[in-house]
């Protein structure tokens, strides 16, 4: 067995033999990025995306201004990073897309793979209609005076429904009847969500998204060879056009208003808050696009002798920075709105796409030049969707291309057939073309309906699933079988499989109590009708919460179904100067608003504290601490030997990588390893990513599941029928699937019978009492006991399985 093989130039790092997995060496002909900068360029791209612009803007200001930065930036620098790392570092290692790179940790982790690309071509199925929206209103803003989102624009039909429905709000209009179908252009009723209540298709959408998937398609036709180019113009572009909206929306009047909305308040007690935390780890676990395949993906396509370290804090602070300028020129633009309407700035406020399509498009028309300041903003939000698209897209492809049969791969056979390179071009637009046509569904007038509930559950849980078992198979599995030559076969097996039993058991223990999540739960409301009392309740266990209140930047607002609104003989004066924000079919009223106030009286609440949660924590750290202590006991050794035989096995492997390709070239010495200052950092950095990636990042994963599982069996997701519901439950259990069937295929580690209690070697010595007599490896020596080459010396030598 060869151990960390070297080539005559010295280029490769530490590089093991994986065997049964296949050859170290890059896939011929695989493409390269043209450089670095291409590389850093597609990465930022892919990172920042839609979400960046009207997501993160709205969660500062929701909880309490600057308070969301505490938590937003633990999560970066624990999850956001760390996993960043991972995937990029393991692309570049095994050279390979996602597939590929968990098939050569071992075979039976294919499904890992499988399952994030499922997850990317899912996103990017709808993720290329949210696009053709902007494409849309940028082609609208070009070409159509005056804007049909404004005061001027469309006329909103005079009748009792689309009064109810949109309350003298052209932009609501103009999205939802006009764009999207959503609402009948006449009468404005809401299309049904039952099953079969589709009439059609919205066809300037779907023609839209044509367009958008040509535009996916020619930037990543020859892979990243097309890519390296394209992505000179549609990341750097974007920047340049927030820089101008940025300085436009700061220099408005009442910009102050809004920026102090955003970012002036700091409400320390919104901490305690459990929700902060989890839309703090979204929002970074999303925005980096990690658990989708594209960083891996991209990561296959850097030389193996490229620094990761630099490459990934580039890209995740670039994200994060891009995040936080942007509310500037969200809010100030808001706070101007706010001031030219004489309301408050939350009355001016909505959350996601009503934001970045009804709200801040309404603003930019109210002031001079709002053509063109309506493309600024279009043309920002496109280029932003198309980076992330073909990033999705190139994750996809990179599988496909990359999956070997017989030996080689289906780039290579389509190649061969055609007698020409057209590899790459085939399987992108077969690609593309698959996913338009799973796109139609959203373009339908039920759409909007369809791409918000199954965004929610791919992105609460597949990705979140996708996340943890990458994390699972990089420290626990990639390590099992150098644990059982360090420590034994017993041992190891309790070291695992304690890891994995405490965390079902936590996962059991607190998602099986469907209490609610919130420290305080509005139990019941009465609702005056005015020639009756309507009593709703929202218990704890309840399935659906008619009637609840939502906390947003300190202020209470009532949350209901406009059927429930609608019973207030007050109605009308409920959403007079369109002081109602609205999220889909849910209508947001101001707690204190005298209208509200005559319609809705609080009859009770009770209040919670979470503590199933803290009984699995303890009880999953008990387990830990009982099942590591068997662990220890069977393996013979002392308790510093065994520690350090297993206390980082896996992710050792990975930290040696990064560590190798972010050496000390001049002397040949792997970062951390020598006596400069940074070799310091390098030292922290290795031990600080090593216990992030192995012992923080899954509990806090399966944690996160937890919060979103509880919530949606408390009140599914958006209050959409059963059946909508139970399809998208199947998407997710079909990422288990997928994973399981992976597993259960051939390829397994070798037979554990000759790692008994008390194995006897050929020489006739045992092998664990011969640990206790010298270390449990040499970082200086091979197994033989052979000096290793100097330029691997200082390293923890990584032992092929």
């Amino acid at each position: 067995m060869e151990i960390n093989p070297m080539d005559a130039d010295n280029t490769r790092g530490t590089q093991e033999v994986v065997g049964q997995l296949g050859s170290d060496m890059p896939p011929e002909g695989r493409s390269r990025w043209n450089n670095r900068v291409a590389f850093i360029f597609a990465a930022v791209g892919s990172a920042i995306g839609l979400g960046n612009f009207w997501r993160f803007p709205y969660l500062m200001y929701k909880y309490g201004g600057g308070t969301f930065l505490i938590p937003y930036l633990i999560c970066l620098f624990v999850i956001g990073i760390p996993m960043l790392a991972i995937e990029l570092s393991l692309g570049q290692r095994m050279q390979r897309g996602d597939v590929g790179a968990f098939a050569r940790i071992h075979p039976k982790l294919r499904g890992v793979g499988f399952a994030s690309v499922l997850a990317s071509f899912f996103v990017v199925s709808y993720y290329s209609v949210i696009i053709s929206w902007t494409g849309i209103f940028l082609v609208k803003s070009m070409f159509v005076s005056p804007l049909e989102w404004g005061n001027s624009g469309l006329a909103i039909p005079d009748t009792p429904g689309c009064l109810e429905a949109f309350a003298n709000n052209t932009a609501e209009y103009h999205l939802y009847a006009r764009v999207l179908k959503r609402n009948d252009m006449e009468t404005c009723a809401e299309v049904g969500t039952e099953a079969g209540a589709s009439s059609g298709i919205a066809g300037w959408v779907l023609l839209s998204s044509a367009v958008v998937w040509i535009f996916t398609a020619i930037s990543v036709m020859k892979g990243v060879k097309t890519a390296s180019y394209v992505v000179y113009v549609t990341m750097p572009l974007p920047f340049i056009l927030l820089v101008i909206l940025f300085v436009r929306a700061v220099t408005l009047d009442g910009s102050g208003d809004g920026i102090d909305a955003y970012l002036g308040k700091w409400d320390m007690s919104a901490l305690s808050d459990p929700g902060i935390w989890a839309d703090a780890a979204g929002q970074i676990f999303f925005s980096l696009s990690v658990c989708y395949g594209v960083m891996t993906s991209y990561g296959s396509y850097l030389d193996k002798d490229q620094p990761i370290v630099a490459n990934v804090f580039i890209v995740a602070l670039t994200n994060s920075t891009f995040s936080f300028f942007a509310g500037f020129a969200v809010f100030g633009v808001l706070g101007n709105l706010a001031h030219v309407r004489g309301v408050p700035v939350e009355e001016v406020t909505n959350a996601g796409i009503a934001l970045a399509f009804v709200v801040y498009p309404s603003a930019l028309e109210a002031m001079s030049g709002s053509a063109f300041w309506c493309f600024i903003l279009f043309a920002t939000l496109f280029m932003l969707g198309i980076d992330s698209a073909f990033s999705l897209v190139e994750a996809v492809t990179t599988v496909i291309g990359d999956t070997e049969m017989n030996g080689v791969s289906v780039k290579q056979r389509l190649q061969t057939r055609f007698g020409k390179p057209v590899g790459e071009p085939i399987i992108t637009v077969s690609v593309c073309f698959a996913a338009w046509l799973v796109g139609i569904l959203y373009c339908a007038d039920i759409g909007f309906y369809w791409l918000d509930i199954v965004d929610h559950y791919i992105n609460n849980y597949t990705v979140l699933i996708d996340g943890l078992l990458e994390s699972v198979a990089v420290t626990w599995v990639w390590g099992y079988a150098a644990d059982r030559y360090k420590v034994g076969a017993s041992s190891s097996r309790w070291w695992a499989g304690t890891f994995f039993v405490a965390g079902c058991v936590w996962i059991i223990i607190t998602a099986s109590t469907a209490v609610a999540l919130a420290p305080c739960v509005d139990t019941k409301w009465d609702l005056n009708t005015g020639n009756s009392t309507v009593s709703y309740e929202c218990l704890p266990q309840a399935k659906d919460c008619s009637l609840g209140v939502e906390t947003i930047n300190d202020k209470q607002y009532f949350v209901a179904g406009l059927d429930v609104w609608a019973q207030c003989p007050s109605f009308a004066d409920l959403t007079a100067g369109g002081t109602g924000n609205k999220t889909g079919s849910m209508l947001l009223l101001p707690s204190d608003s005298p209208a509200v106030a005559a319609c809705v009286t609080k009859v009770g609440e009770v209040c919670y504290a979470g503590g199933d949660l803290a009984i699995g924590a303890v009880v999953f750290v008990f387990i830990l601490v009982v099942g590591w202590c068997i662990s220890w006991k069977k393996s013979h050794l002392t308790p510093k030997k065994w520690l350090a035989a297993i206390w980082f096995s896996g992710s050792d492997r990975m930290m040696n990588h990064i560590l190798w390709v972010d050496r000390d070239r001049a002397n040949n010495i792997a970062w951390g390893r020598g006596a400069r200052i940074s070799d310091f950092f390098g030292a922290i950095f290795e031990v600080a990513f090593g216990i992030l990636w192995k012992y923080i990042i899954p509990p806090v994963l399966m944690f996160l599941l937890i919060l979103v599982f509880k919530k949606d069996v408390q009140d599914p997701y958006g209050g959409y029928p059963p059946y909508m519901q139970v399809i998208c439950w199947i998407m997710i259990a079909l990422t288990l699937v997928v994973f399981g069937v992976f597993v259960f295929l051939p390829g397994q580690y070798s037979d554990d019978a000759h790692l008994d209690e008390h194995p006897v070697d050929d020489d006739n010595t045992n092998y664990y009492y011969a640990q206790q007599q010298q270390p449990a490896y040499d970082y200086n020596k091979d197994p033989n006991g052979s000096p290793l080459p100097p330029p691997l010396q200082q390293q923890q030598v990584v032992y092929a399985a």
